[in-house]
């Protein structure tokens, strides 16, 4: 696989001064940003991880651990960083928050240059994870199903047989590595986390993600905090904030 594969972004030859590696929600792929990266052209070229199992890499098998996905990932993301001067953040929605904060623990232990923000989109902090997710990667085929059905509610495409048989593996596999995921305490991070959360979250819960870095941690709130709009200025604000 040629370097940069498990990354797409088709505005290769954007004439943005930064660079945003976005790690997407469970069971999606590198297709979901398309309309934040609308929303920043010009402004940010956004690169979209695109995981095993899904678009050019549907045939592969994929990672159902948190540290799996990571692995798939970082060497990777490492190469994509070094081969390119500009500023950078990272952002993870939902499940792909802890990925992306994981990442960015791995390009620490890699000696990689650091973003200028990790920005997390409607996720609790990484120590308040334990026993939150349900262990639905375990559920019989058809409470699983029905389980996605009732929680997915943003993906009606999903009540289609054939569609839901096609993303299954995908979300599967997902939500095994969100609900098997074991944070562990370490050094802190050198950059600043940004966090947006709903506007009717336990705010207690994200204001822990200061515990995983040595600079400040912000938590803002949005009605849809996932709505591309909420998203493209929480990621202009982390920015300014580390100019």
């Amino acid at each position: 696989m040629t370097p940069g594969a498990k990354f797409h972004w088709p505005d290769s030859d954007s004439p943005a001064d930064a660079v945003l590696y976005a790690f997407g929600q469970a069971g999606t792929g590198a297709a979901g940003w398309a309309g934040l990266r609308q929303e920043l052209a010009g402004e940010v070229e956004l690169r979209a991880a695109r995981l095993a199992g899904r678009e050019s890499r549907f045939g592969e098998q994929p990672a159902a651990t948190i540290s799996a996905q990571v692995a798939d990932l970082l060497a990777d993301l490492a190469d994509l960083i070094a081969s390119d001067n500009r500023r950078y953040l990272l952002l993870g929605l939902c499940s792909g928050a802890v990925t992306a904060f994981e990442s960015a623990r791995g390009l620490q232990q890699l000696g990689v240059r650091q973003p200028d923000a990790l920005v997390v989109v409607d996720q609790v902090a990484p120590a308040e994870l334990a026993g939150l997710a349900d262990p639905v990667h375990l559920f019989s085929p058809r409470t699983f199903r029905q389980w996605c059905l009732t929680t997915l509610t943003d993906r009606p495409e999903l009540a289609d047989d054939e569609v839901f048989e096609f993303f299954a593996p995908v979300l599967r596999a997902d939500f095994s590595a969100l609900s098997t995921y074991a944070y562990a305490p370490g050094g802190p991070l050198p950059s600043p986390v940004v966090v947006l959360a709903g506007d009717d979250a336990d705010l207690t819960q994200y204001a822990r993600w200061g515990e995983v870095t040595s600079r400040s941690a912000t938590v803002q709130t949005a009605k849809v905090p996932a709505d591309r709009a909420s998203m493209a200025r929480i990621v202009r604000r982390a920015l300014l904030a580390g100019e």
